[in-house]
């Protein structure tokens, strides 16, 4: 059983409240997306390391050029002439590699959570999967009040200044946060 749970500017679950007529919809592109990648397999694109690193910092301006080192390097495979990306291109929209949930299948699952949990939230990370939502806060809202009343003193919130990659760009931040979180010692006994 798991003990703690601890999400980095992340949700537990996807969810979408806005479009979940077309849940269904995003399932039957998602296993066609992964069909049509595998039967049309291409081959590696193979880039110079520093090719590699200013392409992924001029597509990410919120990751410093040592965190985009990092990355790359967790990323990559070294090939004789330079790096191969091992980026899996079948999850190349949220829309394809999330299951989003409803308000209630989000609700029944978070009361079957029994583990303690940390939502460590970057404030300028993300709010919405797709991110064009990212002004609306309903959904964290909703999310934040499901997991305070369900979870109670098993929930803990925190949010932290940075982006989404603030445990990279600045991992004392989060460090801190986290490691109180591991050494506390109220344990709370699991709900039966």
């Amino acid at each position: 059983m798991v003990d703690e749970l601890i999400l980095l500017d992340a949700s537990p679950f996807a969810m979408d409240i806005n479009e979940m007529e077309n849940l269904l919809t995003y399932k039957r592109r998602a296993i066609e997306h992964v069909l049509q990648v595998e039967t049309s397999q291409k081959p590696s694109r193979v880039v110079s390391p520093e090719e590699m690193l200013q392409g992924f910092l001029k597509n990410n301006s919120h990751v410093d050029e040592e965190c985009g080192k990092l990355l790359l390097q967790r990323g990559t495979t070294p090939e004789a002439t330079g790096l191969v990306l091992n980026r899996d291109r079948r999850i190349t929209w949220p829309e394809y590699s999330f299951d989003f949930v409803s308000r209630e299948l989000f609700t029944h699952s978070i009361q079957q959570l029994q583990a303690r949990v940390l939502l460590v939230k970057a404030a300028q990370g993300y709010s919405d999967v797709r991110r064009e939502n990212d002004a609306n806060r309903e959904p964290l809202m909703f999310m934040l009040d499901m997991m305070r009343s369900v979870l109670k003193e098993r929930f803990q919130f925190v949010q932290i200044p940075g982006n989404h990659y603030v445990h990279m760009n600045a991992p004392h931040h989060v460090a801190n946060v986290v490691s109180s979180f591991l050494q506390s010692k109220r344990r709370i006994p699991a709900q039966l």
